[in-house]
């Protein structure tokens, strides 16, 4: 478990590392891009209606803060915005992806649970398939959103247990093609 653990944090410090080294090493856009996935830029101009940053405090437990109760955390929510400032289809998306990784942080991952998250997984990488078009259809993304999510030592604890729960039967079989996999909310 420690291991799975300290490959997870690695994961998570390579990515943030990477966009470190594209600050230093690119030009001035490629600045604005990797200061929002950094949440080095707070000052980003988000609209009134948009949750508040939660900041250290959204971070205290493994739920943090979602005030608006719209399934999706305020500061991964504001990093989805931010990120893809122009595109609503790829927010949405975005934010179906970040919904599966926090319903598989739930305490009760028991069977029935497991189920249900995988249904919500298996129609959210259908959706970036279809959202984003490039060769990689939102993999790249995918890894942002889940380092998002997984921003806290217990949140990334919590993932890698209930990922341990998960049973090679379950993951094998086939997964339908959904007719409409994003839920656009």
């Amino acid at each position: 478990m420690i291991f799975g653990v300290v490959c997870a944090l690695l994961i998570y410090l390579l990515l943030y590392a990477l966009e470190a080294w594209r600050i230093l090493d690119f030009g001035p856009w490629q600045k604005q891009v990797a200061a929002t996935i950094l949440d080095v830029d707070k000052n980003f101009p988000f609209s009134s209606n948009f949750p508040p940053d939660p900041g250290e405090k959204g971070k205290k437990t493994i739920e943090g803060i979602d005030s608006d109760h719209d399934g999706v955390r305020d500061d991964v929510q504001r990093w989805i915005y931010a990120f893809v400032s122009k595109d609503q289809k790829k927010q949405m998306a975005l934010r179906q992806i970040a919904r599966s990784y926090q319903d598989f942080l739930r305490n009760d991952f028991e069977l029935e649970a497991r189920k249900a998250n995988d249904i919500l997984i298996s129609k959210s990488i259908q959706c970036s398939e279809e959202v984003f078009t490039d060769e990689l259809h939102g993999y790249t993304e995918d890894l942002y959103i889940r380092a998002k999510v997984l921003n806290t030592y217990n949140r990334t604890v919590r993932f890698w247990d209930n990922n341990a729960k998960v049973t090679t039967e379950e993951m094998s079989g086939d997964h339908p093609e959904y007719q409409e996999p994003c839920d656009n909310r």
